[in-house]
């Protein structure tokens, strides 16, 4: 589901964006926080209420990049995925 509220399907919100999806809630709007500061305005947000599983950060050739609850883990997989590369 959109953050409008409407429904939507996962593949419809890939190409070019990347995907936050999570459950509603205060750690999905700080996990989406920190997508969006580091890739900017190619993260979409959305929301499945009757998700079994932690927050999800999908790429947007549909792999999974990240899984995950906790905000200061995602942080911390940008600096070593993204920014520990750079220097090397």
């Amino acid at each position: 589901m959109r953050l409008d509220g409407s429904a939507t399907r996962l593949y419809t919100e890939l190409h070019p964006a990347w995907v936050v999806l999570a459950r509603p809630g205060a750690s999905f709007e700080a996990l989406t926080n920190v997508a969006s500061k580091h890739l900017g305005p190619n993260v979409t947000m959305v929301t499945d209420t009757a998700a079994p599983h932690s927050a999800l950060l999908i790429r947007p050739d549909g792999h999974l990049a990240w899984r995950g609850d906790d905000p200061a883990a995602l942080r911390r997989w940008f600096a070593d995925t993204f920014y520990s590369r750079i220097g090397a």
